[in-house]
């Protein structure tokens, strides 16, 4: 199974998450999306720790695989944001790109999301 860190994920990965970590490093390949780095920078340049997030990031970017949005991925973006409008549940606009890219790319996302539980036509695993 290939997977899609949600960015949670990643956040948790590095603040040392003892228990993420381990599941991340037992993965074959780590995946993000390009939402996912826009939320990482973000939070990195509004902390405290600027620099040191920024480095942080930089280390685990090395090792990770960045999907960005295609066409396809808008094409998805639409068919998932009109099911969930129909069956009223609708999803905040970023956590909807990513899972757009995962249905693209035939990922599993990888979160601690709650308003994914319900969604089975969404791969997750919840960590």
């Amino acid at each position: 199974m290939r997977y899609i860190l949600d960015t949670n994920i990643v956040i948790a990965y590095l603040n040392n998450n003892r228990d993420i970590i381990e599941q991340v490093l037992a993965i074959d390949e780590t995946n993000i999306s390009c939402i996912t780095l826009g939320e990482l920078y973000y939070g990195a340049n509004c902390s405290q720790k600027k620099e040191k997030n920024l480095h942080d990031m930089s280390i685990f970017l090395s090792n990770s695989k960045v999907f960005n949005i295609t066409s396809q991925t808008a094409y998805e973006y639409s068919l998932l944001k009109a099911k969930l409008r129909r069956i009223g549940k609708p999803l905040p606009d970023n956590d909807l790109w990513i899972a757009a890219i995962a249905q693209e790319h035939n990922l599993t996302i990888v979160t601690r999301d709650k308003h994914f539980l319900n969604l089975d036509f969404i791969k997750t695993k919840y960590w």
